[in-house]
């Protein structure tokens, strides 16, 4: 089901995100640097792929055109010439220096037909509800005794109320979401329909709160996420809706970055999760956290004595497993979050969708794990979603 990781790096590319002063041509067959076999040998066609593909796609075997390459020496004189438009010949000759590679065009959800973020911070009040939460086990079957999951998800008269619902989603297009792979495979409740707009379940009118249901009609999971066992690797998966979603200065697809949020930088949860070990709000939580690197999220674990607890959803940890860590003192995700948003809020006020919340250690009576939360990057995670969303 996954685009090949050639057509992802071409994706990344033609949003010009370049590093260095290398004087080659996008889709060029050609090296651009003695170093690049070097360079190669290095791994860097792995770790920097932007630039590699850029300056060096025969070491790195990352040819998009490989008839592109200039025929004459004197291909770079002739186009700064400005020959390439006035001479045919040239062009042809030429399509290295005149940038006339056959470049194929790849749509992808980071460089999107379409606005996304939101209005921004000066149309909308700052709190807004993605989609309610996951409830815990416990809790489900109780009410499974006395009411359905299966079908109070399913219910659409707006009779909802938050311990009806499971699982955090957040639209990143008119017709999809995305989510935690594991909130769809509960034996507890089948997922029928989302509800955006919400904001507290305890009042039906309040002033900025807007909850509207959409069936859904289809739930594509990430192919390599593995269902029946405990590791959360790749613990994505995308909720299609029947009908288009209705977006308003408070229901609007996120963003999705290219890259992942560096060690230190700021981001914000939110969701309807426990407040404390037994409490549930009604009302949308938001928390203000930092990114944690992967190697120091995985030695705070270790610390705390709790690394072999770490390696039960993460058996090979968490370094170059798409995996992101976030934390802040006496703040944290909590159970019943799951699915839900991690993101970060440009200086307009759109929001981009950085995480999905997926695992952590369960919080204590006061609702706040000594540890860092564990959320699927996004980023890492592009090439899965463009192939749903542009086969």
């Amino acid at each position: 089901m996954l685009r090949n990781t050639s057509a992802i790096k071409l994706s990344l590319c033609l949003l010009g995100v370049f590093v260095g002063g290398s004087s080659g041509h996008f889709g060029s067959c050609e090296d651009h640097s003695p170093q690049c076999a070097q360079w190669a040998r290095r791994g860097l066609c792995q770790q920097n792929e932007l630039f590699m593909v850029h300056n060096c796609p025969v070491s790195c075997d990352l040819c998009i055109d490989p008839q592109c390459r200039d025929q004459d020496r004197r291909c770079s004189a002739f186009a700064q010439q400005g020959q390439c438009a006035s001479n045919p010949n040239v062009l042809r000759a030429c399509p290295h220096s005149c940038n006339n590679c056959n470049i194929p065009v790849f749509k992808t959800i980071i460089n999107p037909d379409f606005q996304c973020g939101g209005p921004g911070s000066t149309r909308r009040n700052k709190r807004q509800v993605i989609f309610p939460d996951e409830i815990e086990q416990t809790k489900a079957k109780v009410i499974k005794k006395e009411k359905p999951m299966m079908k109070l998800v399913g219910n659409m008269n707006g009779n909802i109320n938050v311990n009806d619902t499971f699982c955090g989603a957040t639209p990143i297009s008119d017709r999809f979401l995305l989510t935690a792979a594991h909130c769809v495979f509960s034996s507890a409740h089948t997922p029928r329909t989302v509800r955006l707009g919400e904001l507290d379940f305890g009042s039906e009118n309040e002033a900025n709160s807007q909850p509207v249901d959409y069936d859904i009609e289809e739930i594509i999971v990430h192919p390599d996420y593995q269902r029946d066992s405990f590791t959360r690797y790749n613990d994505i998966a995308l909720i299609k809706t029947i009908n288009t979603i209705q977006f308003t200065n408070l229901i609007f697809p996120f963003c999705v970055p290219a890259e992942r949020p560096r060690h230190g930088s700021e981001v914000i949860g939110a969701g309807f999760g426990k407040v404390n070990s037994t409490t549930r709000v009604t009302h949308l939580q938001e928390v203000v956290l930092n990114i944690v690197g992967a190697a120091e999220c995985e030695r705070i674990y270790e610390r705390e004595s709790n690394l072999q607890l770490l390696r039960l959803s993460y058996p090979n940890l968490l370094q170059g497993r798409g995996i992101l860590c976030a934390a802040f003192p006496g703040r944290d995700a909590c159970e019943g979050d799951s699915g839900g948003p991690l993101f970060t809020e440009d200086s307009q006020g759109r929001r981009f969708l950085v995480g999905i919340v997926s695992a952590g250690i369960p919080c204590g009576d006061d609702g706040v794990s000594l540890l860092p939360g564990t959320y699927i990057s996004v980023a890492d995670q592009i090439d899965f979603i463009d192939s749903i969303l542009y086969p």
